[in-house]
């Protein structure tokens, strides 16, 4: 049995025990030490129930990596080495048969033949980034099981591979550094001939519409060149993976345009990268790589990775990398057709 000694005060503090008026506490009459014991029934922590939240938590040892989008410029053009990053300028020769004949005779010195040649210059952009790590912060990822190490490693790696990308689509700003798609010696794109509510677009293009605004550009292509390609000829159409996605659809008779243009050119390869599409709207490159024999295009880098000494500070590493690039070089400017605007 246990009774609420809540008229004892006195009794408990001659016994040494001294509690607060809104305490309650109880003695069991059966105890030969209740006499001397209270319990307490009130808290003084918070109230909970619960555990520490991190120990519910699982933490997955894959690290997800975020997406970026394709680099797909050298399977466009190619890509070889140029020189090294001591390398700031390079010269191509372009050479052109020049003369003329004139009526035979014995004692005729008409017809003069020659060459007449030209140098294209170029200049590379050296461009370097470098990686850092912290002991304390490499200990503290450890924790994580993240190897942080690499993963900056990887960063450095994925990041001069998106910079030397853009710069074959784009060159270099202020230098002799051209790409695919703004190197000055491009003929003008020419303008599709589907018609829609909204101005010239695929987006309702029926297949028939789509091939033959591509016929149109390959068109182009032959007059550009002389007549020197044929609808037998490789070639490559490089175009964004939206305008890829028309080609593709089919009408209530199941044809595509992909299909037809394969019957048509049977040598015709696609390529999709995002930047075909433009501020001014979609666009469609058809290139013939080679010219009589000729390369038209390259991608140039100098050095494609130069690896510094690491350099251990009082309690960090760090250790700078470099490569170089050419932008892309169009030796046969003709080879390469555009249709803006699809």
């Amino acid at each position: 049995m246990k009774t609420t000694l809540r008229n004892d005060r006195a009794f408990l503090a001659s016994k040494g025990i001294v509690l607060p008026a809104e305490i309650r506490y109880y003695l069991d009459e059966r105890s030969a030490i209740a006499n001397d014991a209270a319990i307490q029934s009130s808290l003084i922590t918070q109230v909970n129930a619960g555990i520490p939240a991190y120990l519910s938590n699982i933490l997955q040892p894959k690290v997800i990596e975020v997406l970026t989008q394709p680099m797909n410029a050298t399977k466009i053009t190619g890509e070889e080495g140029i020189g090294n990053w001591v390398t700031l300028t390079t010269q191509f020769p372009m050479a052109e048969a020049v003369g003329e004949v004139s009526s035979y005779g014995d004692y005729n010195e008409n017809g003069t033949q020659g060459a007449n040649y030209q140098w294209e210059d170029r200049q590379q952009y050296i461009y370097q980034g470098i990686c850092q790590w912290g002991d304390q912060e490499l200990e503290r990822m450890s924790l994580a099981k993240i190897d942080h190490a690499n993963q900056v490693r990887a960063a450095k790696t994925l990041n001069f591979a998106k910079f030397q990308n853009k710069s074959y689509f784009f060159g270099i700003a202020n230098l002799q550094n051209y790409g695919l798609l703004n190197d000055p010696s491009l003929i003008a794109p020419i303008a599709p001939s589907t018609k829609t509510a909204g101005g010239t677009s695929w987006s309702k293009a029926t297949p028939e519409e789509i091939v033959n605004d591509v016929t149109s550009v390959y068109i182009q292509a032959v007059k550009q060149t002389g007549q020197l390609v044929t609808s037998d000829d490789r070639m490559i159409v490089a175009l964004s993976g939206i305008s890829m996605g028309y080609i593709n659809r089919t009408n209530s008779f199941g044809l595509s345009a992909r299909k037809a243009l394969a019957d048509i050119y049977p040598k015709m390869e696609f390529v999709t990268a995002p930047e075909y599409t433009t501020a001014a709207g979609e666009l469609l490159q058809m290139i013939f790589p080679t010219l009589q024999g000729q390369e038209t295009l390259k991608s140039y880098f100098g050095d494609k990775l130069r690896a510094f000494p690491m350099f251990r500070a009082l309690s960090s590493f760090k250790q700078k990398f470099a490569a170089g690039t050419w932008g892309v070089i169009i030796k046969q400017p003709t080879a390469i057709a555009q249709l803006l605007g699809i």
